[in-house]
């Protein structure tokens, strides 16, 4: 979780009543990611995906070197 001031980004969602529903309801935005399997050393095997919409200042030029969590 990354507290900015400006809004939210978490496995539960992006603002704050879905977040709230989600507490809740008791569910977690942590679960097992199978695309880990393969990367050696990486000793966990759980985490929380988080989605957004990238800002629209944000080009390909900007963003072609980038892995999905440097973006």
């Amino acid at each position: 979780v990354v507290i900015s001031g400006v809004g939210m980004v978490t496995p539960l969602g992006n603002d704050t009543g879905t977040v709230m529903r989600a507490l809740d309801e008791h569910r977690s935005g942590i679960a097992r990611r199978h695309e880990w399997d393969d990367i050696a050393r990486l000793r966990t095997k759980v985490g929380g995906a988080c989605s957004f919409e990238l800002p629209a200042h944000y080009d390909y030029k900007a963003t072609r070197s980038m892995g999905r969590v440097a973006v």
